[in-house]
């Protein structure tokens, strides 16, 4: 796959990609709801962290001289673009509770909002969390991420080392409208030796994708981490999201870290024919593997919990991608013979014992299972070293 040389200039992250650690974190993906979120709204991730409190677009900017503004995205994304006035404190920097601390002094007077990419990252929930670990009280989420400001507010956003950001003029449309391919296209570029194609989409999102294409699941963060380190520099990548939205602001970033050899699928998912889409819900081609030995002891440590052990069997069943369940309401009260309050009682008691997570929204369930425990697909490689490391972190602070 070749394309014109890049004519564009250099980025202020130039310098730092030597220095850059492998972050290729995948960003938690704890929910399943049906449906995209687009970038601008809420985020999905509000349901899991109902006690860490967000503002709005339009507040943030009536507030802006007033806030301390922490953004916790990598080196690399906040050289790249950043709202105004912003301090970067990477998250995954191995540091950041450290450094998040010195800020209480001041913190304690001025309110903190911790800031992303978009609505479609957990990352600035979990900063919260962290910052509250240590003290820090008076902590906001901006959720609707750095990407919703620019559009709204380019006089107060930083692109490229440019102020006002306007995205045409560092990328202009034609540009991004030459890499989009259509799925006959795509699936040719995709047969090239060394393609890779990534699907940026979330686990919630993911559910079909396009059939005959071996395709890696890596989040939109973690695809910006391995930029950063020009990991497959040299293949092509061919890439897709949900709509097609997130694809231009993906390429102001390849551009940035030096690739060149690179095209998106026109309109994403949503734009292919069902004929051109695989299932991913339960009953594709991905097993099930349950840790046998961990499961015993869970159960018998459930014994006295009455129905808990045979729902704890029941979600595992359930398991759609990943370490994630998602189990319409309906049918676990029809299929356990129980009422939706002792569903509800069930998952709590679960929770406690540390095997699993879980949030209620729409009528359904979302459970997120000890990856140790139960995964659908292969345990091996980054993602479920990840996921493993991700699940145990959380669940000991």
């Amino acid at each position: 796959m070749t394309h014109p040389p890049c004519s564009c200039t250099n980025s202020p992250a130039a310098s730092l990609r030597a220095g850059l650690l492998l972050l290729l974190t995948i960003c938690l993906a704890l929910v399943a709801i049906a449906g995209p979120v687009r970038a601008g709204g809420s985020s999905p991730f509000r349901a899991f962290f109902p006690d860490v409190a967000t503002i709005s677009t339009t507040e943030l900017h009536e507030r802006l001289f007033t806030l301390t503004l922490i953004d916790i995205r990598s080196r690399f994304e906040f050289e790249v673009v950043h709202i105004a006035r912003s301090i970067n404190l990477p998250l995954k920097d191995g540091s950041f509770a450290e450094r998040i601390e010195r800020l209480k002094p001041v913190q304690e007077k001025i309110t903190m909002v911790l800031i992303g990419n978009d609505p479609d990252c957990s990352r600035a929930f979990e900063a919260a969390l962290l910052a509250r670990a240590r003290g820090l009280i008076n902590v906001l989420v901006y959720d609707a991420g750095v990407y919703s400001w620019l559009h709204a507010y380019p006089d107060r956003s930083r692109l490229m080392g440019r102020s006002p950001a306007r995205l045409e003029e560092v990328l202009p449309l034609i540009s991004h409208q030459s890499r989009l391919v259509s799925i006959e296209r795509f699936k040719r570029l995709a047969g090239e030796p060394g393609a890779v194609v990534i699907d940026i989409r979330n686990v919630y999102q993911r559910r079909r994708v396009p059939a005959g294409l071996e395709v890696r699941n890596i989040s939109l963060e973690a695809l910006l981490a391995a930029v950063g380190n020009r990991i497959w520099a040299n293949r092509p990548l061919l890439i897709f999201d949900e709509d097609g939205s997130r694809t231009r602001w993906l390429q102001l970033f390849l551009r940035a870290g030096g690739f060149f050899d690179y095209a998106f699928l026109d309109g994403g998912m949503n734009a292919l024919p069902p004929s051109a889409q695989k299932s991913l819900d339960a009953g594709d081609d991905e097993s099930i593997s349950i840790n046998q030995v961990r499961l015993r002891e869970s159960l018998n440590d459930l014994w006295e919990l009455g129905q808990a052990n045979e729902f704890l069997s029941y979600i595992l069943s359930c398991l759609r991608r990943e370490n994630i369940a998602f189990v319409p309401a309906g049918e676990a009260t029809a299929h356990l013979g129980i009422s939706r309050e002792q569903l509800r009682i069930l998952s709590e008691e679960l929770a406690r014992t540390g095997q699993l997570r879980f949030f209620e929204t729409n009528g359904n369930f979302v459970y997120q299972v000890d990856p140790l425990l139960a995964w659908k697909g292969a345990q091996k490689g980054m993602v479920w070293n990840e996921r493993v490391n991700q699940f145990h972190q959380d669940s000991s602070q």
